[in-house]
């Protein structure tokens, strides 16, 4: 059952536009294409997934590219299996969702989905990853695969989960520079989507710029405040709830709920644990789609 606030995301039309969302970004000629990897597997989860990769597709103009991992097939039959499957990815997507893509665009490859969509996103042409979150608790071993793929994904990777009822965006941030790529590709989604963008900093993290100690901690928090605010708008023009949670995904949930938000945007690094376990929490709590943004080891 959705928690208030929420609706079903696998019965909304395919490319029901926002109503402040921008044209669609064209093509220049000779332009090579770029594409939105989506995994699919026929699942609910899948179907989620399809519908907000959709959407990101008409705004950023992207194209859809499907992969599907199989096990090890016989050779002798591969290519006409192969074939099979994408015809019946090409039928279910446009049955479930609405949406039409080439047989070209669909991937059936062997290996496990974790290893298949590391591999796919590895190619030069693929911006974004967008796979199904825990919506499908039938599907077994998802919620492992999706922990392992947010902490080897090197690009965006958006895990869709049910849709709040308001264009929000939430993103978390520390009030330092190295957190500018979070606010900066969540300020684009809010701009591309015509969402509003709300920003979010857990005082409890004590990760925001050093502070001279002043009266007393109220006054030392709110120069802190002050400063992360200012460090906002001077760089993406967004302004600033602060939370005092247990944790940073604490935060960002109970702020995205009582928003009613649509989406929620982090940070990830390959060898930051505590944001690897504010991503976990998110996974298995956020009840939202997360947009997980790779940051580089150096920004540390």
């Amino acid at each position: 059952m959705p928690f208030e606030g929420e609706h079903d995301c696998t019965t909304e039309p395919a490319h029901a536009k926002r109503s402040g969302a921008k044209e669609p970004r064209q093509e220049s000629a000779g332009e090579k294409s770029r594409y939105i990897l989506v995994a699919v597997n026929f699942g609910v989860a899948s179907r989620a997934a399809l519908r907000w990769a959709s959407e990101l597709s008409e705004v950023l103009g992207l194209e859809l590219r499907f992969v599907h991992a199989v096990p090890t097939m016989n050779p002798e039959s591969r290519g006409a299996l192969r074939d099979g499957m994408r015809e019946s990815l090409r039928g279910w997507a446009a049955a479930q969702v609405g949406v039409s893509v080439s047989q070209d665009a669909i991937r059936v490859e062997e290996g496990s989905p974790l290893e298949v969509i590391l591999r796919e996103s590895s190619r030069p042409d693929v911006e974004m990853v967008v796979v199904g979150g825990p919506l499908a608790t039938e599907e077994s071993g998802r919620s492992e695969m999706l922990h392992a793929l947010l902490r080897q994904c090197p690009l965006p990777l958006f895990v869709v989960g049910p849709r709040g009822q308001r264009s929000v965006i939430v993103a978390a941030t520390d009030g330092r520079d190295p957190a500018l790529p979070i606010v900066q590709q969540a300020a684009s989604m809010a701009d591309l989507l015509g969402d509003k963008l709300v920003t979010v900093h857990n005082a409890d993290t004590a990760l925001g710029p050093s502070v001279p100690p002043l009266e007393g901690p109220q006054a030392q928090s709110h120069r802190l405040t002050q400063q992360i605010h200012d460090w906002l708008v001077s760089r993406v023009g967004s302004g600033l709830v602060i939370t005092q949670e247990p944790s940073t995904a604490s935060a960002v949930i109970s702020t995205a709920r009582a928003l009613q938000a649509d989406l929620i945007v982090v940070g990830v690094r390959p060898s930051a644990e505590s944001l690897h376990h504010t991503a976990d929490e998110l996974l298995a709590e956020a009840r939202r789609t997360v947009l997980f943004v790779p940051l580089s080891p150096k920004t540390q």
